[in-house]
């Protein structure tokens, strides 16, 4: 079964409980004043060199810092030897059910035969410790912890008791009860990354916009995202949430996704919903088309004019296009080899904007595309190309 025994170093720290809980096979005795010895010496040269003028948590609240010190303690440097240790913490939180206190678990559940170390590490510098008796009941001196072992084993370690007594206090019962009885839910209680608290957010924002009378371009987004399928919305939350930091805007991060979801609604697929018209006749200087777009029925049509429409920047993009009537669509090439789409509305409904040319703001891909559909048009129609794109 081995000597089993526990040792735990508290730190002072305004931020989150700092807390190491190691678990011992073979500590006992000589060996466990050894490790305490050490581990104290190195926590009081650290501050004696470095942090004698403040901000000593600075040190122990890093967490390689907390990584060397669980490591240290594993050493006995007299001896030349090393015990692994085994985190009580992460056991707690892999094994205990639901049922079971961290402090229960941590501190009075544990399998022992040669008692306990504590020390409690303060942002002045000050260390305060104690030992227990193997029923964890008594505070214990380094000195008393080592009465019940044989003389030899006392004389091997009498340097290293004194050094603990003159370097660090000893507990006193209300301070070891508060250590013993603290609240320690922030070792163990799992913690939202930002992006699982992005998602929340996003979410409850996603139900906000539903029911608000905001717009883009003319959409309302209640409309607008009232019409994407739950699964959908989740995806769509959880992929944007992916990239979340704790700085993360969420406000303005919805605000894109939203506005990019009623944008990429108006996108063009251009092999799918365009063509030229029959009588898109090119003529040579500039290089025009005496008619537009269309697509291959009313209602495809119709569709594609509005996509067209909310691709200017025009006011009239926030209106809706109810019948072909209202829209006619021009094409043309420019000397630099770039597609233009312009529109000219009319209608009541737009108002000044009635016979207007509004230029389409084209992206790259449906510029690229547009000029190969028009230059496949006139290789068929025509037997000539277009000029080369610049």
């Amino acid at each position: 079964m081995g000597q089993r025994s526990q040792m735990y170093i508290k730190f002072e720290s305004e931020k989150e409980k700092i807390l190491i809980a190691n678990y011992y096979q073979w500590n006992y005795g000589e060996r466990m004043i050894s490790r305490a010895k050490y581990v104290i010496e190195y926590i009081k040269n650290a501050y004696d060199t470095f942090y004698k003028e403040g901000n000593f948590h600075f040190w122990y609240e890093n967490k390689d810092t907390i990584r060397k010190l669980k490591r240290l303690l594993d050493v006995n440097f007299d001896m030349q030897d090393i015990v692994l240790s085994q985190d009580i913490i992460e056991e707690f939180k892999e094994e205990a059910d639901d049922n079971c206190k961290f402090n229960d678990y941590v501190f009075y559940g544990q399998d022992n035969n040669d008692g306990q170390f504590y020390l409690y590490v303060m942002n002045n510098g000050s260390l305060k410790y104690t030992f227990t008796d193997y029923n964890c009941n008594d505070r214990l001196t380094a000195h008393q912890y080592m009465e019940d072992y044989n003389a030899e084993d006392r004389e091997i370690c009498e340097e290293n008791t004194t050094y603990i007594e003159e370097n660090a206090q000893l507990l006193s019962n209300s301070e070891w009860a508060e250590f013993l009885d603290d609240n320690y839910s922030s070792l163990y209680k799992r913690r939202s990354t930002p992006a699982e608290e992005a998602v929340f957010k996003l979410s409850m924002l996603w139900g906000d916009y539903l029911r608000s009378k905001k717009s883009y371009k003319g959409i309302l987004y209640s409309d607008f995202l009232s019409k994407i399928p739950d699964d959908k919305a989740a995806n769509i939350i959880r992929n944007k949430s992916r990239w979340c930091n704790e700085s993360s805007d969420i406000n303005k991060l919805f605000q894109e996704m939203a506005e990019e979801l009623i944008d990429e609604s108006f996108e063009i697929d251009i092999l799918k919903e365009v063509e030229l018209c029959d009588v898109c006749k090119p003529s040579i200087e500039p290089l025009k088309f005496a008619s537009g777009l269309t697509s291959k029925t009313p209602a495809e049509q119709l569709i594609l004019y509005n996509k067209l429409l909310k691709k200017t920047s025009s006011s009239a993009n926030r209106k809706i296009i109810t019948d072909t009537s209202e829209c006619a669509v021009l094409f043309s090439i420019d000397s630099r080899g770039n597609p233009l789409i312009t529109l000219k509305l009319y209608g009541e409904k737009f108002g000044k904007l009635k016979g207007k040319p509004e230029m389409v703001e084209l992206t790259p891909f449906e510029r690229y595309e547009l000029y190969d559909l028009a230059n496949e048009y006139c290789k068929n129609h025509y037997s000539m190309s277009l000029p080369s794109r610049c």
